[in-house]
């Protein structure tokens, strides 16, 4: 029995730092490119897309005029 205990420890000193080794490290989530930062606070695209969504819901045509002012809200808003 001793030996087999001896053994089993020298199996452990041996092959534990592999099993260490083996294990995938996790990469970093990477974050979407922000919509706009504003005082180096960004703002996601999915905040706009909400907000233009609740314009369009409520009868406002999707134009350029809009998006530029869904822009400018952004904008008062992070700077508020």
């Amino acid at each position: 029995m001793p030996c087999l205990r001896i053994f089993f420890i020298l199996f452990l000193i041996a092959f534990l730092p592999l099993a260490a080794q083996a294990q995938p490290t996790p990469k970093a989530p990477t974050s979407p490119k922000p919509y706009l930062t504003i005082n180096n606070i960004p703002i996601p695209q999915s905040t706009a897309d909400n907000f233009l969504a609740t314009l369009k819901s409520r009868g406002a045509p999707e134009t350029d005029e809009l998006r530029n002012a869904v822009r400018e809200e952004m904008i008062r808003r992070g700077l508020l």
